[in-house]
């Protein structure tokens, strides 16, 4: 939760000044997509915690929002996993 919440928070992720959450709240929805649907899809298919984050990395960088706020930067490729 940590690494994601600094990803959230970095200027290189979706620079959300409050981490995981919205409007003072925990962002369920957020953390949902990130941790259940991809960090644990790849952990369970085999990767490493530290593969596993980095396809959650990369995710991050192929959503729209993060396309939004960083225009001038590529996104990451991701690795040969789907959730």
């Amino acid at each position: 939760m940590e690494r994601l919440k600094s990803l959230y928070i970095s200027r290189f992720g979706l620079k959300s000044a409050a981490g995981l959450s919205v409007q003072g709240r925990p962002n369920f929805q957020g953390i949902a997509r990130w941790i259940f649907d991809v960090y644990l899809g790849a952990r369970s298919a085999g990767w490493s915690a530290n593969g596993a984050f980095d396809i959650v990395t990369a995710a991050v960088t192929q959503s729209d929002e993060w396309k939004q706020k960083n225009p001038s930067r590529a996104p990451l490729v991701p690795a040969a996993f789907r959730p």
